[in-house]
């Protein structure tokens, strides 16, 4: 096992909103858009999360019959009696260009957040969850939110909420583990550690199930450090390139 010192520091909240804007959701962020996701119909109801405030709100049902249920960002609902299809369209006005459209919170403050993946497929249930890797235990100080934030991965939802926390079954290693992810084209979280220079393939729906480890240092090079991962597609069709 290699071990790697590099000096070590914990970026601030306001850090960590615009990483996530900058590294994983650019081209969304940039345009600003409002829409919903997360879109479940159980019996006769429909749930869905507005990610940010959007300009407006319509839903369609049957092609009419049209409920206004909100334009801020948060979870929604409404009734499909009698209905059989329907259409939600969301459409907002912002200027397009770089902003922070979900506030700094105690949902978003964590201790060493080292990575920061994002579901971008619009097909996927996750669109829009935010994966964190928080690659150590400790107290946030910042922003006076004092929370306790231990090592593993979390979840947020696309309006910022906190949705799920887990390790994946996995002894993350140091305090550079788990560390930079990314989400395949299967939709599987892909987390690197690098301070035990392996890499592992977590569900996203079920952080509690053991991850799948991939690779070992019989994969690399001496001097070679598992620093993040890009994984090209699925199963056994997979390409997956670890970068230092």
């Amino acid at each position: 096992m290699k071990t790697m010192k590099s000096p070590l520091t914990r970026p601030t909240l306001r850090g960590l909103v615009l990483a996530l804007a900058v590294t994983a959701l650019s081209s969304l962020v940039a345009r600003a858009v409002p829409y919903a996701t997360e879109v479940v119909k159980t019996g006769d109801t429909v749930t869905y999360i507005l990610n940010q405030n959007a300009a407006s709100v319509e839903v369609l049902r049957d092609g009419g019959n049209a409920l206004y249920p909100g334009t801020t960002a948060g979870s929604y609902n409404f009734d499909m009696t009698g209905y059989t299809t329907f259409q939600i369209k969301v459409t907002g006005n912002d200027a397009p260009g770089w902003t922070q459209y979900i506030a700094d919170g105690f949902d978003r403050s964590f201790y060493i957040p080292l990575g920061v993946s994002i579901d971008k497929n619009p097909a996927s249930p996750n669109f829009g969850r935010a994966f964190i890797s928080n690659a150590g235990s400790g107290t946030t100080v910042e922003g006076g939110f004092n929370r306790e934030t231990p090592e593993g991965i979390y979840v947020l939802r696309a309006d910022g909420v906190a949705a799920d926390f887990g390790t994946g079954g996995i002894a993350w290693g140091g305090s550079l583990g788990p560390n930079k992810s990314s989400i395949g084209p299967d939709g599987k979280l892909y987390v690197a550690d690098t301070s035990l220079d392996l890499c592992f393939e977590l569900d996203p729906n079920d952080l509690s199930a053991t991850g799948v480890q991939l690779i070992d240092a019989s994969h690399k090079t001496d001097s070679q450090y598992v620093n993040s991962i890009l994984v090209t597609g699925t199963q056994a069709a997979r390409l997956i390139q670890e970068k230092q």
